[in-house]
């Protein structure tokens, strides 16, 4: 198989003779040179951030042998005098970038930097310390040069010769001709004879100027075809980070690397050779795997090099010749990795057959979503070196060449394969996003996949491994190791230990009225036995039709000491819903409040049915039932529009309880709120670990619950220790002192860092929680501390409780790797009622245990693994939201709302526009007589922090968010936004300054007009077009802003607040006056 020099030079040469046109000479007397499409790229980063290292090209030619320092000097001159390119800078007409080509420089003495002198282990570390340095110099592109040497002399020798050159004028190839013909003119200089290089057939700009031209003709439209069809729909591939993509990208990086072994490089090429493909291919595909298998994505865009040397009068050249080409493979269908070589051979060689459109030219005809975040179209690049290093000998010194490994990153992931001899992997990572051991572990996760795949290629992607084997122990058995011995039992026993412990400790607690243990568990055997009567008895469902009451609380206490299972039905549930359960759940016997309503059953009010009056015995019974028999039936929202019931057992429930009262040393001293509604599970763990402890429940009504001033009172009066919240409650009591408070928990919703913040302080162990139903109340909890602020994680396994991570083969995924929660142990519930098939989907074998009948349940929650093993929640599966084809994290843009000072609360929903299209919306409460808020005010703070596209369409100032029973927000319930017409037609300039920006859009884009809300990008701009409005506001309006703010504020609106807030500048309103007659 041929390196890629070898492809590059036979491409060239059967292109001779074919009716190809050659690139002629420019005009001598051409006043103005263009750049080449990719130098105008390269042109524009360096407007966008100016003064950074990261398209430095830097390497090391090191010299071996007798050095004539002054002959190598006379030949890098000759080399720049060859080469105009190596003279050329970039300079602006009339704000557009030209290129400047120099005329030959006098003579240089190269200057020699001495280390010599020093011992091998400090002349090690200094040449290192000052290669990188070196390759970290910026360059001015206007003033040039954009070449810069050091010599250095290592012994007498042995010299180093380090380069630095801009990538606007140089590349991979680049290096390697400079380094081939420096080396003939240095032996020429030597022997004092010429260099008899042949004469360069163009230069530099001759390509730029002929490019430019190819790429205005008729040409050129079959490339956009192909690439338009290639990559329609195609997304950034949404690869897990340690932290959270910074709005302007950071081009700050590190490099890892790993050498994988010659075995693993022979088998690859061996595999390639059986399938008719190439080396390049073959990585490209394993690489391409690691991030289906890291991402879950089944559309991976992954971008490499091409050289873009196919034309003859190419090969010779030093330029920045070389071209992105975005490579598309589609994983979909869970095919073999032989399969999947076929598909990305067939990509590639599309891709390659298309090359000749350049990268900028190819995201604008695209009209790619700008994001100042992150590069267009794809986030990680692939390139591979086959070619084993070159050692040229010149006159006496062996020439050899080593790259400078700079700390910067072009992309979020940049894998260079070095494909000879050993397999060595480089990866260059952005810093802003990656640390270094996630990185190392990628590079594991990569050496175990080639290995896998090596050792059978015919398996599906799915079974190719991805993980070492101490990280799936880790994730199987080390997580999940927080076991604890606990008897099985029914859950009333728990409470009847209770009783004869402390028989004369607080129970239950209401408005002032109180029951004792003894009290309450001889008013709980009373009416069991009212209940036997009316035919309760294992595996009977018990309606509990009741507010909250001490009454209630022993009705359900009864209803377990009776053999049944209590299944709540809410009153302000709507009739048909509880009809629904009341028909679904079989209920015959249902407990109601007196004066309740007609249920078509048996109706027990437990203060009339069972009054203390000595007619009824209220010693503890003695009923046959199980550990294995139903506890409760709750009722959860279904997909089809009708609740679904999920079956608990005493076991679930039981190990529950004993487990978190153990781990939390939770007694008689312990107070307890009772909040949740009976409707949620939460509330099983409110009464329960009060009663399963020896403590004391404490109640309140739904008005006092509902208020916070009444609920902080209620906290604060009844010295209650231990409470769980949902974070829309906490936030509406955040900075209560609670001074008996010592475990607060919140759950049910996801926990903001700003929360966690407010709610951090001494004596007070603040927990997030999680668990659905499904899993019995709790499954996992994390005591958080301020290092958790950022994303607060759900924590590790309760006690007997294991918890996986799993892809969509469940397949245990690499830490930090985004996957399903499944929930394994005894706390998983039986099922759901009467739905056999369901239960079957959702409740499956735990193939991780060897323990007969182990089931797990699969959540539907996405979360991925912190390195200390910690989980940390994503959201819902099938609730990830797409806007305009790039996903959105919806807590990500709640968590930027609410850094601002006047929002107390932020939410944020999808809703459709009347075209049908999803629109972002948010919600911020703010505090009545707090700081004054506008929701420009709020879009300029949003833009500071995210991409346009995740700020949301309308945001809407509430005082209040509208609750939920369980004190969630109800998000169906907030407000829609006052979507008229006029929301969506011609905005017009409001302002002086919108006025002269959208002058400013119209001329520069060639529009009619231009709506204040319109977009600089979606009406057409590109890069180079930000760039001449910079120059427009600089020269119009005195403004000194530079490119970002054009994507941070794209609309007239945004950019006129921000030109407004940042920079200064004076506004009026124009209200219904004439644009002259303001400005008379």
């Amino acid at each position: 198989m041929l390196s890629d020099s070898q492809r590059a030079a036979l491409a060239a040469r059967l292109r001779q003779g074919r009716g190809t046109t050659t690139i002629p000479r420019r005009d001598p007397n051409l006043a103005e040179l263009p750049l080449s499409s990719g130098q105008e790229q390269l042109w524009f980063i360096d407007q966008f951030a100016p003064g950074l290292p990261t398209y430095n090209v830097a390497g090391t030619l090191n010299l071996d042998g007798d050095l004539d320092t002054d002959a190598l000097g006379r030949a890098f001159d000759a080399l720049v005098a060859r080469h105009e390119i190596l003279r050329t800078r970039i300079d602006t007409v009339d704000g557009r970038p030209v290129q400047v080509v120099d005329a030959p420089p006098d003579p240089v003495t190269l200057t020699v930097r001495d280390l010599s002198g020093l011992s091998e282990a400090e002349r090690q570390a200094a040449f290192a310390a000052e290669a990188v340095a070196f390759g970290l110099l910026p360059f001015d592109l206007a003033k040039g040069p954009l070449i810069r040497t050091e010599l250095v002399r290592l012994a007498p020798r042995r010299h180093a010769l380090h380069l630095n050159v801009h990538h606007s004028a140089f590349d991979g190839w680049s290096f390697a001709v400079c380094v081939r013909e420096l080396a003939a003119l240095y032996a020429a200089e030597v022997a004092g004879a010429p260099a008899g290089l042949p004469e360069l057939p163009i230069q530099f700009a001759d390509y730029a100027l002929w490019e430019r031209g190819r790429l205005d003709g008729a040409g050129v439209d079959e490339l956009v075809a192909y690439w338009k069809e290639a990559l329609h729909g195609a997304a950034s591939v949404q690869l897990p980070t340690d932290r959270p993509r910074p709005v302007l990208q950071s081009f700050d990086g590190a490099i890892a690397r790993k050498a994988m072994g010659a075995d693993v490089l022979a088998g690859l090429r061996e595999l390639g050779r059986a399938e008719g493909t190439t080396t390049f291919v073959t990585l490209l595909s394993a690489l391409q795997v690691l991030l289906h298998r890291y991402s879950g994505q089944d559309d991976i865009v992954v971008g490499t090099a091409s050289a873009n040397r196919g034309r003859s009068e190419l090969v010779p050249l030093i330029g920045y010749l070389v071209n992105t080409l975005p490579i598309r493979t589609d994983t979909s269908g869970d095919p073999t990795f032989t399969e999947l070589l076929g598909r990305v051979k067939e990509t590639v060689l599309g891709a390659y057959a298309h090359q000749e459109l350049p990268f900028p030219r190819l995201v604008e005809a695209l009209k790619v979503e700008r994001d100042a975040s992150r590069a267009p179209l794809f986030q990680i690049g692939f390139t591979i070196n086959e070619d084993e290093p070159d050692r040229i000998e010149a006159s006496g010194v062996t020439v050899s060449v080593e790259p400078i490994d700079a700390p910067t990153a072009k992309f979020d992931l940049n894998f260079f394969m070095q494909a000879h001899g050993d397999l060595v992997v480089e990866v260059a990572y952005a810093t802003a996003l990656y640390d270094a051991a996630t990185v190392a572990r990628m590079l594991d996760s990569l050496e175990v996949l080639v290995r896998g795949i090596v050792a059978d290629p015919s398996r599906k992607l799915s079974d190719l491994p991805v993980l070492t084997e101490h990280d799936l122990h880790q994730e199987l058995v080390g997580w999940n190791s927080n076991t604890m011995e606990l008897a099985p039992a029914l859950l009333h026993e728990l409470v009847q230990r209770q009783a004869a412990r402390v028989p004369d400790a607080q129970a239950a607690v209401m408005d002032g009225r109180a029951l004792t243990y003894a009290q309450l568990n001889a008013a709980a055997n009373r009416g069991a036995r009212r209940l036997r009567a009316a035919g309760v008895g294992p595996e009977s469902l018990v309606g509990v039709h009741m507010r909250p009451s001490i009454e209630r609380f022993a009705g359900i206490l009864a209803i377990l000491k009776a053999g049944g299972a209590w299944v709540p039905l809410d009153p302000d549930y709507p009739a048909d819903r509880l009809e629904f359960m009341i028909d679904d759940a079989d209920v015959r016997v249902i407990l109601a409040d007196d004066g309740g309503r007609d249920f078509g059953a048996t109706v027990i009010v437990p203060a009339r049915d069972w009054p203390d009056d000595g007619e009824i015995a209220d010693t503890d019974l003695d009923v046959a039932l199980e550990p294995a028999n139903a506890a409760y039936v709750i009722y959860t929202s279904g997909s089809t529009g009708r609740p679904k019931g999920v079956i608990v057992e005493h076991r679930q429930v039981s190990n529950f309880v004993q487990g978190v009262v153990a781990q939390w040393g939770l007694d008689e001293h312990d107070r307890f709120l009772q909040f949740a509604s009976l409707n949620f599970d939460v509330s099983v763990m409110d009464m329960f670990l009060a009663l399963g402890s020896g403590g004391a429940a404490i109640f309140g009504s739904r008005e006092t619950l509902m208020s916070p001033p009444r609920l902080i009172a209620l906290m604060r009066d009844e010295r209650v220790t231990f409470a769980c919240l949902p974070p829309a409650v906490l936030n509406l009591i955040s900075g209560a002192e609670l001074p008996d408070q010592r475990v607060l928990i919140s759950a049910g919703e996801e926990l903001s860092g700003e929360l966690v913040r407010s709610w951090l302080r001494p004596g007070l162990r603040l927990c997030n929680g999680y668990g659905p139903t499904e899993a019995t109340i709790g499954a996992t909890i994390m005591e958080l501390g301020p290092e958790d602020v950022a994303a607060p994680p759900i924590g590790m396994p309760k006690p007997n409780y294991r918890a996986y991570v799993l892809d969509r083969h469940l397949h245990p995924v690499p830490v930090g790797v985004a996957g399903e929660l499944h929930l394994g142990g005894p706390g998983v519930a039986r099922g759901y009622l009467n739905r056999p098939e369901l239960t079957a989907e959702k409740f499956i074998k735990d193939p991780f245990v060897d323990e007969p009948g182990a089931r797990m349940y699969r959540t539907g929650d996405l979360v991925r693994r912190r390195p200390d093993g910690n989980l940390v929640f994503l959201g819902r599966i099938d609730g990830q939201i797409k806007i305009r084809g790039l996903r959105v994290e919806l807590g990500e843009i709640e968590t930027a709302m609410a850094t601002h000072d006047a929002v107390l609360q932020a939410a944020v929903v999808v809703r459709d526009d009347p075209a049908g299209d999803k629109q972002l919306v948010g919600y911020a409460r703010v505090a009545p007589g707090g700081p004054a808020l506008s929701i420009p005010d709020l879009r300029q703070h949003l833009s500071q922090m995210l991409p346009a596209y995740m700020i949301p369409t309308h945001i809407l100032l509430l005082d209040a968010f509208p609750l939920n029973a369980s004190g969630k927000i109800d998000r169906a319930a907030l407000p829609d936004p006052d979507v008229t017409e006029a929301d969506t037609a011609f905005v017009a300039p409001r302002t002086l300054i919108e006025t002269a920006v959208t002058d400013m859009y119209a001329n520069l884009l060639k529009v009619e007009r231009v709506s204040v809300e319109d977009s600089f990008f979606d009406l057409g701009g590109n890069s180079l077009q930000a760039m001449r409005l910079i120059t427009r506001l600089r020269t119009d309006l005195a403004v000194d802003a530079d490119v970002t703010a054009v994507f941070l504020a794209p609309t007239p609106a945004q950019l006129t607040v921000l030109l407004r807030d940042k920079f200064g500048l004076d506004d009026i309103d124009l209200g219904d006056e004439d644009l002259d007659a303001v400005l008379s």
